[in-house]
Parts: C-alpha cells; structure tokens; sequence
C-alpha cells in the first residue's frame, strides 16, 4: 500500500481525484443539484471516479447536472487513467511527462544555457521519449479534433459529437448527449 505513495503516477492519479471528486461535490451541492447538505458524496465520488477511470459505470443521469460536472469528467477521462490499465487517453504518465516538459522550457527561457534533465518519481526519462510523448498527444489531439469536424459535418452536435469521439477513442463506457446515457441504447 505504501509502495502506492512513493510512485510519481499513482500520487498524480490519486490526487487530481481527490481533488476532482471534492471540486465537483462542492460545486454540485452550491448550484443546488442535491439539497441536502452534506451532498451524497459517495454517489459524486463514484460517478466522477469510474468516468475518470473509464470504467462506464455511472449511477446519475448527468444531463440533469450543470454542464461544468459532466464536461470536467469527460476532462478527467483524457489522462487519469494509470499506465497499466485497460482506460483510454494518453494516461497519467504521459501527462506528468508532458507537465515537466513543459516546466523545463519555461525554465530554458530564463536560463537558456541551463541542462536540467527530465525526471518522473526520480527517474530521468530520455529526450527522445519526451519527444515520442510529445508526437503521441499531437497525433491525439488532431485526431480527436478532426472526428470531431466529421461527427459535426454529418449532423450532430457539439456535445454529442466531442462525447462520442471521446467515448471511442479512449474506450470510456459512457457518453453525454446523445451518444450516452440509458436513452442511447434504448431499442438495442
């Protein structure tokens, strides 16, 4: 269990879903989407974890929830998931990675003469993996951006259109819009 503290990922990962489910618990019971006070956070801790984690499994109907939550969620679904497991996305490592990069740029504008290696949890990662990184989530995210023009081309909206993609590209089990929910599988 503790082995779970010392490791840079599984940290990254448990705290930006602390923080998420907190956030959006605080903010629900704020915009009056559950009255009572203190919210049922279990019920928000566990939508926003297995949206997050692309596990599927949802207990609310976000469509009745502002708009921020679910969005967040779906956020959350692009890189929350570990390394190791079976969830879309570019992953938490990818995403760690990607944030130290971009820290040490800003700190070669400072100090261009600076040679700072890249280090994830105490390990220096290799130039050219922070560069395949760095190509993987420009592929991604023109991919993404490009289905989401052909899913508007056919007809469909921006929130189904951005949730449908998403659904398939980083293989989450549910959508918002018209491409999730129970409506969305009715007649199957």
């Amino acid at each position: 269990m503790l082995a779970y503290f010392r490791d840079a990922e599984a940290k990254a990962v448990l705290g930006v879903l602390a923080a998420s489910c907190a956030g959006i618990a605080l903010f629900l019971f704020l915009r009056g989407a559950f009255p009572d006070f203190p919210p049922p956070c279990g019920t928000v801790f566990f939508n926003v974890v297995s949206i997050a984690v692309d596990s599927g499994l949802r207990t609310e109907d976000f469509s009745r929830w502002p708009l921020f939550a679910p969005m967040w969620m779906m956020f959350l679904s692009c890189f929350v998931a570990s390394s190791g497991s079976t969830g879309g996305g570019i992953k938490m490592i990818r995403a760690l990675v990607l944030a130290k990069q971009a820290h040490r740029e800003l700190n070669m504008l400072v100090h261009p003469n600076m040679v700072r290696p890249l280090k994830v949890g105490g390990t220096v990662i290799a130039n050219r993996v922070v560069f395949a990184v760095l190509a993987f989530l420009s592929l991604y995210f023109m991919s993404i951006v490009t289905l989401i023009f052909v899913q508007l081309l056919s007809g469909l909206d921006f929130m189904t259109s951005l949730s449908s993609i998403l659904l398939v590209h980083q293989q989450r089990g549910t959508g918002f819009g018209a491409g999730g929910g129970p409506e969305a599988i009715t007649g199957y």
